[in-house]
């Protein structure tokens, strides 16, 4: 995966952890860890898979998978070992181009596995490897049917801009986000761990709406210019719903799974 060019890239800040209770259930929510953490390598500008995946990783240690993290009570500092390890070669492997689906989901299995819990993963979307579920590009109401049969899930974006003179769009660079909960078959609200404001860190659960892709030819790697797609079938993320961003954002994967007891 390859991030956005530091001219649109926002200033790192201390991360934020906020395992909060719910007024309803008094249940720990989804944390909200952000990626730019002083203490991840590079200052964790790579680090927007492991650290996404951590959320939903301390969220099962809390709600009915106490073997997933050492601590009894998860901290801050728990997680940030968590991510840590998560980008580690041992897991997926972030590197300086990012972390690339398959190597998150396996990096995510590994663990999981370890932890002496089942997983069952499923993905749609570009380079889904042996994860792939099937040839269909991924959907919100895909992404909605699955969490509410109890699965968690990851997006990933891809940031599109014109390439000048032709008639298609150029990957600029990806991010993934934490799926907290989908409100209808087209909104979604998320965890970014990317900070999109560096005053502000209070928790933030922002509404992701998505309108279906125009027709259009994707070059996703400016270094294999023959392997230009279709963004047909597609989705994107309406800007007007979150107007910090500023490319054209297109629903490149969905990584869906559920841990089960090992019984």
């Amino acid at each position: 995966m390859r991030l956005i060019p530091a001219s649109i890239a926002l200033s790192s800040i201390l991360s934020l952890y906020s395992p909060t209770l719910s007024q309803d259930d008094k249940k720990p929510q989804m944390p909200d860890f952000f990626q730019t953490h002083e203490k991840l390598p590079g200052r964790g500008s790579k680090y927007c898979a492991p650290t996404v995946v951590s959320n939903i990783l301390v969220y099962l240690d809390t709600n009915g998978f106490p073997n997933m993290l050492k601590a009894e009570r998860p901290n801050e500092e728990d997680q940030l070992e968590l991510i840590k390890l998560l980008g580690s070669k041992e897991y997926m492997a972030t590197a300086s181009f990012g972390t690339n689906p398959p190597m998150v989901m396996a990096g995510l299995e590994k663990y999981v596995k370890e932890k002496n819990y089942n997983i069952n993963i499923k993905y749609k979307g570009f380079e889904g490897g042996k994860y792939l579920t099937d040839k269909e590009p991924p959907s919100p109401k895909w992404l909605k049917e699955e969490i509410d049969k109890g699965s968690h899930a990851v997006l990933r974006f891809g940031y599109y801009s014109p390439d000048k003179g032709k008639e298609l769009l150029l990957r600029v660079g990806g991010h993934y986000v934490t799926v907290v909960e989908c409100k209808n078959d087209n909104e979604v609200y998320i965890h970014d761990p990317y900070p999109s404001d560096k005053d502000d860190k209070s928790p933030k659960k922002e509404l992701y709406k998505f309108v279906p892709s125009k027709e259009i030819k994707l070059l996703r790697d400016p270094d294999l210019p023959k392997e230009i797609v279709s963004s047909k079938g597609y989705w994107n993320l309406d800007l007007a719903s979150v107007p910090h961003k500023r490319h054209t954002m297109i629903l490149e994967g969905i990584i869906v799974f559920k841990v089960t007891n090992n019984n």
